[in-house]
């Protein structure tokens, strides 16, 4: 689903904050969890919000998406004053409002833009809406553990790893009766950085038909690896996955890393 679906307000009148939780030491998390973003948003260091509603974005996992924090209508802008937060970093405070209407999506929805955004920046929404997708909706509103539900995918990696090593040794049979239950086309799992799903049976049996071969430059693979205790070959799609290739022993020859790294990279 496109972001600007869910927007009431004219994308002409608005910009977006993309507030990066990445940034120059500013705890923009810890100030939104506090209950203090709009106040802290409010200060300024350059008459950044010219349009008449903002709409802002907080950076998370090093601005690889971003959590909805509300639309806020500008009311007036003034130079910021001496006793007020932020004096003399700030120059500029916006008086702002909430609008109202967003209630069940603050806090609780990812989106993700479709170029990397960078650091604190604002963009009118005009000229950016259309490259922003809503990535999902929590089903509560967002706190540090979801930091940690969210960043699966060393978890997977871990998984995957680990089912190979566990294979390794089995009947060919066995491993060939197990790879019938993954699909050609492995099935995508949303880690905020795409990666494939990938059957764990066909790496295995890739580098029992290698028996230790690179299958590009025909030498015997460089070392022994520690946590199998079989030769080190990696197994490369010769159709990636990416462009549609099958996860199936056919689509795959074990390499060694050089040769791994000359086919992705040479």
């Amino acid at each position: 689903m496109e972001f600007k679906q869910l927007l009431a307000q004219d994308p002409a009148e608005c910009k977006i904050h993309f507030v990066s939780s990445a940034g120059q030491g500013e705890a923009v998390l810890d100030i939104y969890l506090a209950g203090e973003f709009e106040e802290d948003q409010q200060f300024q260091r350059r008459k950044n919000f010219s349009r008449k509603y903002v709409i802002s974005l907080i950076g998370l996992e090093r601005n690889t998406y971003y959590l909805f924090a509300g639309v806020f209508e500008v009311l007036s802008v003034e130079k910021n004053k001496v006793g007020q937060l932020h004096f003399g970093d700030c120059l500029w405070k916006y008086n702002t409002v909430e609008v109202p209407g967003y209630e069940k999506l603050v806090g609780r929805l990812l989106v993700k833009p479709k170029d990397t955004i960078g650091q604190s920046v604002y963009r009118l929404a005009c000229g950016i809406i259309d490259d922003i997708n809503v990535l999902e909706y929590l089903s509560k509103p967002f706190d540090y553990s979801n930091l940690n539900s969210t960043s699966s995918t060393k978890s997977t990696e871990k998984g995957f790893k680990q089912e190979v090593e566990e294979a390794y040794d089995l009947p060919l049979d066995i491993i060939r009766q197990k790879s019938k239950s993954y699909p050609s086309k492995p099935k995508k799992i949303k880690t905020y950085t795409s990666t494939f799903k990938r059957n764990p049976f066909v790496v295995v049996e890739a580098l029992r038909k290698a028996n230790g071969i690179c299958g590009s430059c025909l030498n015997k693979a460089p070392f022994i690896s520690k946590s199998t205790a079989k030769p080190y070959l990696e197994v490369h799609h010769i159709k990636m996955l990416a462009d549609g290739g099958d996860d199936t022993v056919e689509n795959t020859i074990a390499l060694c890393p050089n040769c791994h790294r000359e086919k992705h990279f040479g």
